[in-house]
């Protein structure tokens, strides 16, 4: 808000101003959050990789993406459904290569 909004114009443009900002750091947080979800997933992928030594060959410390699961997460219903029809779509086609022997 300027200086000649805040003197010269209507005085509710303070309080939308304030709402406004209140909802730019909801967003925001929510934001956040998100990112976390995402960076707790990820971190969790390869918790198992985690406690082992870096340099230890014996036992194969490598980390493997296997685990991570790189889909987005999904904020609205059509998201989540779109998902779900996607794994739904993997699985059928998972079933059909294995019930083929492998060929298809």
């Amino acid at each position: 808000m300027t200086y000649d909004q805040y003197w010269h114009e209507d005085v509710m443009l303070v309080v939308d101003y304030a709402e406004a900002e209140k909802l730019r750091m909801s967003r925001r947080n929510y934001e956040m959050w998100l990112q976390g979800a995402y960076v707790y997933r990820a971190i969790g992928a390869f918790s198992g990789w985690l406690g082992t030594p870096f340099w230890d060959k014996k036992h194969g410390a490598r980390p493997t993406p296997e685990g991570y699961n790189p889909d987005l997460i999904p904020l609205t219903e059509e998201e989540a459904k779109a998902l779900e029809e996607k794994k739904e779509a993997e699985r059928l086609a998972e079933s059909i290569r294995y019930f083929s022997g492998g060929r298809a």
